[in-house]
């Protein structure tokens, strides 16, 4: 510790002039307000992502389609096959969608009720006297606001043909 003084008592002009090289140097840059800091770069959107979540990722509610296999000539094994290759024109629609929600409800809204009681990934919704086929899946349509953020009002849906009641 006595080193520690004796140094600083020795030399103690050479520290006092270091010292107040440093306070002016801060002074001076926060005077002319130089930024040190290195600019970032500018960030620009690469891609967007949109991730689902679906109850029903293995289609365990096709029981109408399922029954028609059974009625049908066709072995189980077979049919398992069939399903599992999805070669269904419902399972394809809903597959050409996935990840892009926006397209599929523009896709949706040009089926026939018949046509979207087919589908795994659209529902039927019945608001007073207007029906219409949305994006959706078993827990309803996808879409809860339309595109001005007012929420959309229904009464009913149907999924794959049965009916669900919406309490609002």
């Amino acid at each position: 510790m006595i080193e520690i003084v004796n140094f600083i008592k020795e030399n103690y002009v050479s520290i006092a002039v270091i010292i107040s090289v440093v306070f002016a140097l801060l002074i001076i840059i926060s005077i002319r307000e130089w930024d040190l800091n290195p600019p970032k770069p500018e960030s620009k959107l690469i891609q967007e992502v949109v991730v689902e979540t679906f109850l029903n990722a293995n289609n365990e509610n096709t029981d109408d389609i399922n029954k028609k296999k059974e009625k049908s000539n066709i072995s189980p094994e077979i049919a398992k096959e069939i399903k599992a290759m999805k070669l269904n024109p419902s399972d394809s629609f809903c597959e050409s969608h996935l990840g892009k929600s926006a397209e599929l409800e523009k896709s949706c809204d040009q089926l026939t009720e018949d046509g979207c009681a087919q589908t795994t990934c659209c529902v039927w919704t019945q608001s007073g006297d207007t029906s219409k086929c949305r994006a959706g899946n078993v827990d309803g349509p996808i879409f809860k606001k339309d595109a001005k953020g007012n929420l959309i009002s229904m009464d009913t849906y149907y999924y794959q043909g049965t009916k669900y009641n919406v309490s609002n």
